[in-house]
């Protein structure tokens, strides 16, 4: 069972708490009815445990109707700064533990790192404990940040990410590892970007500590890369 309520993602600990069974079909209509993602997961399983106010929040009409015009006032929104079609993001409906980095939502195949160049090449793990879940949620729930809450959506209502071959990069668990220091003035920071780009950074310096022929680092591979950056940045909304 999760520690956490699905509806706010918060401790189970932290509220009146209650046992849905005979009331799961409410549920289920009411994520259907705001289009969120617990819809699936819902008809998975027989009970829930959530936060007494939580339900009533979550099936209550008035909520429901204020969460829709939310979520199409957003939509309006984001769809005039960026196309559907031109959307890098992989989208949470096509994730797939076995392919995906379950941090930054990046394909994560060793085989296609090793096809790259050494210094650029991204190592890649498989979770192997069944710890390393709650670690990772503890985390996310300390973060609080749009990166974390991502992270929390995806692993949260799988229960043994061993069994599911989950992967991820150690750039990226490194990166979720720090603190977050919130409220820095200028543009918010994105895993993925600060990922990539510190592949350029960091294999430059490699390769000056060992004094390397500075020739391996393809002057098309770095103009591929910041290319790569741009792209992802316009249809992110972000400027470079």
């Amino acid at each position: 069972m999760s520690q956490f309520c699905f509806i706010c993602n918060k401790l189970l600990t932290e509220d009146e708490t209650v046992v849905v069974s005979r009331g799961m079909p409410t549920l289920i209509d009411a994520s259907v009815a705001r289009s969120d993602e617990f819809a699936d997961y819902l008809r998975s399983q027989k009970s829930v445990t959530i936060h007494v106010d939580c339900r009533k929040s979550y099936t209550r009409k008035t909520s429901i109707s204020a969460s829709k015009r939310q979520r199409e006032e957003e939509q309006a929104s984001t769809s005039k700064v960026s196309p559907p079609h031109t959307r890098a993001r992989i989208s949470e409906s096509s994730f797939c533990f076995k392919n995906h980095c379950l941090f930054c939502g990046d394909e994560a195949d060793e085989e296609a790192e090793k096809k790259k160049v050494k210094i650029y090449r991204r190592k890649i793990h498989k979770v192997s404990t069944l710890t390393f879940k709650d670690s990772i949620l503890k985390l996310a729930k300390d973060r609080s940040d749009d990166v974390s809450k991502a992270v929390f959506a995806r692993i949260n209502f799988q229960y043994d990410l061993v069994a599911a071959d989950a992967k991820y990069h150690d750039s990226c668990y490194k990166s979720f590892l720090r603190p977050n220091t919130g409220g820095k003035i200028g543009r918010p920071q994105n895993l993925k970007y600060s990922v990539r780009f510190g592949y350029i950074l960091n294999g430059t310096e490699r390769a000056l500590k060992k004094k390397e022929d500075f020739s391996m680092i393809s002057v098309s591979l770095i103009i591929n890369e910041i290319q790569t950056l741009n792209r992802f940045l316009l249809v992110s909304g972000q400027s470079y």
